[in-house]
């Protein structure tokens, strides 16, 4: 499409390296015409980064998410790593009915950068 290597199209896209502002233009012009969106899977795999945080609810989840203690939390909580560029990913016991071990393993499957863990109930 744009007649060069896919080295090339990663430093356009990622800024790196030196290349000649026609190429530069030819890229981009090829990845506005194709609606080009990178992969989220590829870049968190290169980076080692996903920028997503964990929200593990270890609780009666039809009980305390309307708390209103929880409810303020977890806004805020969203707000604020939300302007820091992170999204989140919410996990919950109730909802696959696996225990408290094994969200460690949820966690590097997703490649989460951190977690919060909220309990309630019995936990």
């Amino acid at each position: 499409m744009a007649g060069v290597s896919p080295g090339t199209v990663s430093k356009v896209i990622n800024q790196k390296g030196s290349i000649g502002s026609d190429t530069i233009q030819k890229v981009k012009k090829v990845i506005e015409d194709t609606g080009y969106q990178p992969s989220f899977s590829a870049k968190a795999l290169a980076t080692k980064k996903s920028n997503m945080i964990g929200l593990i609810y270890a609780g009666e989840v039809y009980v305390e998410f309307n708390h209103p203690f929880f409810n303020q939390v977890i806004n805020v909580f969203k707000n604020t790593i939300g302007q820091l560029g992170y999204d989140i990913l919410v996990f919950s016991n109730q909802a696959f009915n696996i225990g408290k071990e094994d969200y460690v393993a949820r966690a590097k499957h997703y490649q989460l950068d951190g977690c919060l863990i909220i309990a309630g109930g019995k936990y």
